[in-house]
C-alpha cells in the first residue's frame, strides 16, 4: 500500500477574517443561509434558458443562491449572487422568486439587470 506524506496545514493561517459575518442559521445542502449581520441567502431554481450541446435542457434547472431584499426565503426580491452556467441572467440582478415550505423557491421573473 502506498502512503502519502502531506505537509502539516500551518496553524497561523487565516482563512476567514474575525469581523466576517457568522452563520447563525442553516445549512448550504438545506438552501438557506442567514448571517448574524441581517444577510439571508436562499437557493432558487432558474430555467436553463441557453443550449447545451448534447443535453436535452427541456424542464431542466440550475440552482443558484440569492440575496434576499425583500419578503423572506419563501417568496420575495433578492440579487443573483451566482456567475449563471446555463442562463444570460447576470450575476447582481433585482429578481423575484416564489415557494413554499414544500416547495424549493423558484424564479418568476428579473427586474433589474
Amino acid at each position: 500500500m502506498k502512503t502519502f506524506n502531506f505537509p502539516p496545514v500551518p496553524t497561523s493561517t487565516v482563512l476567514i477574517s474575525s469581523d466576517s459575518p457568522k452563520l447563525i442559521r442553516g445549512h448550504p445542502m438545506q438552501g438557506v443561509l442567514e448571517y448574524d449581520n441581517g444577510d439571508i441567502f436562499v437557493k432558487v431554481k432558474f430555467p436553463i434558458t441557453l443550449d447545451v450541446p448534447g443535453i436535452d435542457t427541456e424542464g431542466r434547472t440550475e440552482h443558484m443562491w440569492v440575496l434576499v431584499e425583500t419578503g423572506d426565503e419563501f417568496n420575495g426580491t433578492g440579487r443573483l449572487d451566482n456567475d449563471p452556467s446555463y442562463s444570460l441572467i447576470p450575476i447582481g440582478a433585482l429578481i423575484e422568486f416564489q415557494g413554499s415550505l414544500l416547495q424549493m423557491p423558484q424564479f418568476v421573473r428579473v427586474i433589474l439587470s
